[in-house]
C-alpha cells in the first residue's frame, strides 16, 4: 500500500498544477486510515470477554501486534504526507519567484524547457527554507550548457508569500552560437599535461561551460573545457579553462591558494 501512496506522490511532482488538489486528497485518505483504525480498535473491545484480572490485551494474543502495525502504518503515512506537503511548498515557492521574473521582466527569455537548446534561461539549482525565508538560486544556461559563474538568486517570505530580496549578475547578451566542443575531453586534459609539465595528474571533475574571456577585448564568452585535475604527492589540485575551439589554455586557478 505505501508504494502505490508513493506512486501518487511522484504524479504529483510529475503535474505541479494539481499538487494543492493532490495534497486535499492525501490528508482526507489518512483521515479514512485513522477512523478505520478507531473502528478496528472499539470493536475489539466491545467483544472482548471480561476478566477483571486480564487486559485486553491478554484477551487478544494478536491485538497488540495489529495495534503495532496500525502505529507503524501511521507513521510511514505521515513520512509521506510530510514530504507530500513540502514539495508543494516548493512548487508554490517557485511558481511565486517565476511570476516575479515575469511581472519584472527580469529576464527576456526564460525558458522552462530544459529541452530547448537555442535560447539562454535559467535552471533551478536550490531550494530551501531557513526559518521564515525560503531561498530560491537558478544557475544560467547557454545553448544547453552553464555559464560558468551566472546566477540569480531570490528570499522569498514563507508567511507573506512575496520576494523581498534579489540578487543577480545573468547576462542576457551572450551571443555565442557554440553548442559542441571540438576538442574531445582526453585532448583537453592531455593539453593541460603538457601546459602544467606535470605527468602524475588525476582528473577528478571536467564540464563543458561558457566562460567570460576578459582577456579579449572586447570580453566574449568562449565554450569551454573546465576541468579539475589534482595529485596527492606533490600536492597539487588546479581547475584549468581550456577552449573547446582552440585548445588555448585561458584560465589556470589554484584551488589550494
Amino acid at each position: 500500500m505505501i508504494k502505490k501512496f508513493k506512486n501518487k506522490i511522484k504524479k504529483i511532482q510529475d503535474k505541479p498544477e494539481d499538487a494543492k488538489i493532490r495534497i486535499i486528497w492525501v490528508l482526507a485518505f489518512l483521515g479514512i486510515v485513522i477512523m478505520a483504525g478507531a473502528w478496528y480498535i472499539s470493536l475489539g473491545f466491545n467483544n472482548a470477554p471480561r476478566n477483571n484480572n486480564k487486559s485486553l490485551f491478554s484477551s487478544f494474543p494478536d491485538f497488540q501486534k495489529e495495534i503495532n502495525n496500525i502505529g507503524k502504518i501511521s507513521e510511514d503515512y505521515k513520512t509521506v504526507i510530510g514530504d507530500v506537503v513540502a514539495e508543494g511548498e516548493k512548487i508554490e515557492i517557485e511558481g511565486i519567484v517565476k511570476n516575479y521574473i515575469t511581472e519584472n521582466n527580469y529576464l527576456s527569455d526564460l525558458s522552462t524547457d530544459q529541452t530547448d537548446t537555442s535560447i539562454s534561461k535559467l535552471r533551478l539549482k536550490n531550494i530551501e527554507k531557513l526559518k521564515n525565508n525560503w531561498y530560491v538560486e537558478y544557475e544560467q544556461y547557454h545553448n544547453g550548457h552553464l555559464v560558468d559563474g551566472s546566477k540569480i538568486s531570490f528570499q522569498v517570505d514563507s508567511v507573506e508569500k512575496k520576494v523581498i530580496a534579489s540578487d543577480s549578475n545573468f547576462d542576457p547578451d551572450i551571443n555565442s552560437d557554440a553548442i559542441e566542443s571540438k576538442i574531445l575531453e582526453d585532448e583537453a586534459f592531455g593539453l593541460i599535461i603538457e601546459y602544467s609539465k606535470k605527468d602524475n595528474l588525476d582528473l577528478k571533475s571536467s564540464q563543458l561551460v561558457f566562460y567570460k574571456n576578459i582577456k579579449k577585448n572586447p570580453a566574449e564568452y568562449n565554450l569551454v573545457w573546465k576541468i579539475n585535475v589534482f595529485s596527492l604527492e606533490p600536492a597539487y589540485d588546479y581547475t584549468y579553462f581550456v577552449d573547446a575551439e582552440s585548445g588555448e589554455i585561458i584560465l589556470a586557478v589554484d584551488n589550494l591558494q
